[in-house]
């Protein structure tokens, strides 16, 4: 995938600590980017992360997404990325579609354990439920405009990820992966994606 090359570079050139793990997440986690897609990352650090360590993941988001006066962005633990995907069903989603990019894969493993423990499948897929009422709602609940918006109407492609999804965790399947297994095309990435870092 051509993203995450270009991403294995940057994280080499910058000499990222061998502690930290760079995983994808979201679209970009599963492999399917569209043409200016977002690609959704997280910087995974230790609970315990250097001074040194923490200066070149800011020079690796600079590299990334070039350099935002005023921008510090946050930089969280594996608990503080369980805490967040405990309060909103969105981050929660985008966190269990991940895949390692680059770094410390048993960091990475660590994270993946403690995402899916924190996950109570019947809410979760209620919530899910929940989210697509009140997203076809804000699209006049039709899948008949004469412009539809492919991605968040009613019948497009959130609701088919909304329905894997919600079928992959009853069926206790890490979601997106059985995706990726099944349809290998879909990793192959747009060159038009725009890069967006979570250093969550």
């Amino acid at each position: 995938m051509l993203v995450d090359e270009v991403l294995k570079t940057i994280w080499s050139e910058t000499g990222q600590a061998d502690e930290l793990a760079l995983i994808a997440v979201g679209g970009y986690g599963r492999g399917t980017l569209y043409p200016y897609s977002d690609v959704d990352v997280l910087v995974l650090l230790p609970d315990q992360a250097s001074d040194a360590a923490r200066a070149r993941v800011e020079e690796l988001v600079w590299r990334a997404l070039g350099h935002r006066p005023g921008d510090r962005p946050q930089r969280r633990t594996i608990a503080g990325c369980s805490e967040e995907a405990s309060r909103d069903v969105t981050v929660q989603t985008t966190l269990l579609e991940s895949r390692l990019v680059a770094g410390n894969r048993k960091l990475y493993s660590s994270f993946v354990k403690s995402i899916e423990e924190g996950l109570d499948v019947p809410y979760f897929v209620e919530a899910k439920l929940l989210e697509q009422q009140q997203r076809h709602t804000r699209f006049n609940d039709t899948a008949y405009n004469l412009e539809p918006n492919l991605k968040e109407s009613p019948g497009g492609l959130r609701d088919l990820r909304t329905s894997c999804g919600s079928a992959c965790r009853k069926a206790g399947a890490q979601l997106g992966r059985s995706h990726q297994t099944a349809h290998p095309n879909a990793r192959r990435s747009a060159a038009t994606a725009t890069p967006r870092v979570h250093t969550c």
